[in-house]
């Protein structure tokens, strides 16, 4: 659990660092989900483009310790480890998408 909390917030201060690039790979990485949703985020205009990015980064850290909190939940159920790897994956990738979900649901993004 503590290795997912600093992973967490790692991932937080490269969101801000990077200044959006952790953000938009997120956004391509959840591609398949948030495709239909936006578009292409290459098509985006706006003031709130560049802040969205930047945002979606640091907010994607939070993922991190729900996502050690369920693996620890199945390792006192005694799940395989490959299994619990899944989840955890599974769960940053989940985390992504709604993290980006909530950034270009709520900022003043213009889709083209």
């Amino acid at each position: 659990m503590l290795k997912s909390l600093i992973a967490g917030a790692i991932a937080a201060a490269l969101g801000l660092l990077s200044m959006g690039l952790l953000g938009g790979l997120l956004y391509y990485a959840a591609f398949p989900v948030l495709f239909p949703l936006f578009g292409n985020i290459n098509g985006w205009s706006g003031d709130n483009v560049w802040p969205a990015t930047i945002g979606a980064g640091m907010l994607w850290g939070l993922a991190f310790p729900i996502a050690g909190l369920i693996n620890r939940r199945l390792a006192r159920q005694g799940t395989a480890p490959a299994l619990r790897r899944a989840c955890y994956a599974l769960v940053l990738w989940v985390g992504a998408a709604l993290v980006w979900i909530a950034m270009a649901g709520t900022m003043d993004i213009r889709l083209g």
